[in-house]
């Protein structure tokens, strides 16, 4: 392979673009003839993210989920809410959720699931190559062993069923979730959880439009084969990961940009790197 050209070098040096017949050698050599890289450091924000940087890939990565819900959930006003990661339609990652990640060139990411947050908990992805689920999703199907307390107008199920809860926040599709509410207190249309104890995990709900399981059961049937399931996110007690395949994401010597193109932005990210806030 013929040596790079000094003009080909020099290009590299002052923008970072390397020609097709440079070496990482002669990719040092431009560098250097700027005065080196950028020390080692982190810079977290709200994307886009602007930095300048070496020229070299970015170290590691993070980015932290969202997930939003406006208004208030009832029967009659059913809120699914938005969250972080777009759903492909086609192609060969048709039903995984993607996120792409663009500095300079786009790369995506690809997950089973999209990420979601509750007020301070929050699902996250990193540059390890796993994706730290600390929202879970709980679709209601009416298989649930629902009991109704008659005295109090609520259907009470274990959710130990499922996975264990850590705190007793929550977002429902169909019912306002209520944190911290006593199961005797809670009103029509209201869902609370509540961690016994006896280390029990219990999920109330009050539709005084029913009056025993059976119907309120056959409710949330309807409901899941109509595809608009009764569905509950709450905070794991012990956090799950997903493996996925990492990009690697290049800068460009000087300024750079780096974008997050969901549909729903994330909460934060953090990148690090031989790089300087901008």
């Amino acid at each position: 392979m013929p040596a790079p050209s000094l003009s080909d070098i020099l290009l590299c040096a002052s923008t970072g673009v390397r020609s097709d017949d440079m070496t990482l050698f002669d990719v040092l050599r431009a560098q250097q003839m700027q005065g080196g890289g950028y020390p080692e450091t982190t810079i977290t924000g709200v994307p886009p993210i602007s930095f300048k940087a070496d020229g070299t890939p970015l170290i590691a990565w993070n980015i932290l989920a969202n997930m939003v819900q406006t208004g208030t959930p009832s029967p009659d006003n059913i809120i699914i809410p938005q969250e972080f990661g777009d759903l492909v339609t086609s192609g060969d990652h048709a039903g995984e959720y993607a996120i792409p990640i663009t500095c300079g060139a786009t790369h995506t990411v690809y997950l089973s699931e999209p990420l979601r947050k509750i007020e301070e908990y929050a699902d996250k992805a990193e540059s390890t190559g796993a994706a730290t689920r600390e929202i879970y999703e709980l679709i209601l199907t009416g298989d649930e062993s629902f009991v109704y307390n008659n005295g109090m107008q609520r259907f009470v199920v274990t959710s130990n069923l499922y996975k264990r809860v850590r705190e007793k926040i929550a977002v429902c599709s169909h019912y306002e979730a209520v944190a911290n509410q006593s199961a005797a207190s809670l009103a029509n249309n209201q869902l609370t959880f509540l961690v016994s104890g006896s280390g029990n995990n219990y999920m109330y709900i009050r539709d005084t439009r029913f009056d025993n399981a059976d119907d309120f059961k056959a409710y949330l049937a309807a409901q899941y084969s109509a595809g608009t399931p009764v569905t509950v996110w709450y905070v794991l007690a012990t956090p799950t990961t997903e493996q996925f395949t990492v990009p690697e994401i290049s800068t460009v010597r000087g300024s750079n940009t780096m974008t997050v193109d969901t549909t729903l932005q994330p909460t934060s990210v953090s990148v690090t790197g031989h790089i300087k806030q901008s």
